[in-house]
């Protein structure tokens, strides 16, 4: 659930919500049920079982944001509030298996709760979501680096490979599988950002030119060194 996640998300509780405060809800709630998902992709379901846990996931997600309150959600309260059997009901065509694998997605929900579980899978998720607020400061760095008005080519020439570097080992955490590999990627762009942030400090650049990509840089050395060390 990596891939255009903020996208996904939104796409996701398109029709949870009718204005601002279900909206709030609808986010909150529906970045826990992607977390929760993530809990279901390891529990090693069947494919056939799987989809229906996240169809119902889904219709969850709705009930509840129907009900919550000022933007609120607690997850502690799912184990307590009622499973919304008659929303269900009455939202859609059932079937008694269709009743029973919604009570199975609800009794993994409230165990998955109970045991704290949510907790390891929330802060993982929000760790993708800090990925994708910073991966426009990555794209804006290193287009303004680019464009810079530097006449040495053997400048220009390791500018780019070294862009060229940060935006390849910021996009690869795409493909990583754990926080350790993770950490690998984002210290090589960070090395990277740190190399070119000198280059140009120390370049024939007018302090007006330099001030800006120099400000942006100092922006990406922070937040990368936020993401490590987390």
């Amino acid at each position: 659930m990596k891939e255009n996640l903020r996208t996904q998300l939104e796409e996701y509780i398109d029709d949870w919500h009718c204005d601002m405060e279900s909206y709030e809800s609808a986010v909150i709630i529906g970045k826990f049920l992607f977390a929760f998902m993530n809990y279901l992709d390891d529990e090693n379901l069947s494919e056939r079982t799987l989809r229906r846990y996240q169809e119902n996931v889904h219709l969850i997600g709705m009930f509840e944001t129907e009900n919550a309150c000022n933007g609120c959600f607690y997850p502690e309260d799912l184990e307590i509030v009622d499973t919304y059997e008659f929303e269900y009901k009455e939202t859609i065509a059932y079937t008694k298996t269709d009743i029973d694998y919604y009570r199975q997605t609800w009794n993994k929900l409230k165990k998955y709760v109970a045991n704290k579980t949510y907790e390891t899978y929330m802060e993982d998720l929000e760790e993708m979501f800090e990925y994708l607020t910073y991966a426009n400061d990555v794209i804006e760095f290193t287009q303004t680096v680019r464009y810079l008005n530097i006449k040495d080519l053997k400048i220009i020439h390791d500018l780019k490979a070294r862009t060229e570097q940060i935006e390849e080992n910021y996009v690869d955490y795409e493909d990583c599988d754990s926080k350790a590999t993770y950490n690998e990627f984002i210290t090589k762009a960070w090395d990277e950002t740190v190399a070119v942030y000198k280059i140009i400090d120390a370049s024939n650049l007018t302090e007006e030119e330099k001030s800006d990509v120099l400000k942006k840089g100092k922006k990406l050395t922070d937040a990368f060194y936020m993401l490590v060390n987390n």
